[in-house]
């Protein structure tokens, strides 16, 4: 009996790693075809660098947070390539400095600091679902200011 209970066990705790690891990898497709499909229609908007982190790996991230139609989104961005031009002290200092963030209209959650970026005074205030990436690269025609 104690054996059945044991197999039983162990068949589920083998089916939930197999479903965790599907998941992964669709999550991952999902994301690059997101991302790739130009159907798919990506905005920009503004968000804010809130913290610094150094992880174990020494990998060096910022925690950003923006908002698309009064729903808060928080995510994370490894800025690898950017410490290669910048000291860890001025990174730092981008915490509570803006910086425009693209993502996917109808999946907010997927999104990326363009920390090439940042956002200047009296940049345009984003509408609620941002700006179309024709708009910003246009140099924003017809704009009102952040206030």
């Amino acid at each position: 009996r104690d054996t059945a209970m044991k197999n039983t066990l162990s068949s589920i705790s083998f089916f939930v790693a197999i479903c965790i690891i599907a998941y992964i990898f669709y999550s991952n497709y999902r994301a690059h075809v997101l991302w790739t499909d130009n159907d798919v229609e990506k905005r920009i908007t503004v968000g804010q660098i809130t913290s610094f982190n150094t992880n174990n790996s020494n990998k060096h991230r910022v925690t950003y947070q923006f908002t698309v139609n009064d729903e808060v989104f928080v995510s994370y961005h490894t800025i690898r390539e950017y410490l290669t031009t910048q000291s860890r002290d001025s990174v730092k200092a981008c915490v509570g400095k803006k910086f425009q963030v693209l993502f996917i209209l109808k999946d907010p959650g997927y999104s990326e600091l363009l920390i090439g970026e940042p956002v200047a005074k009296g940049t345009p205030a984003p509408p609620g679902n941002g700006w179309s990436v024709e708009y910003v690269r246009l140099g924003f025609k017809d704009w009102e200011p952040i206030r």
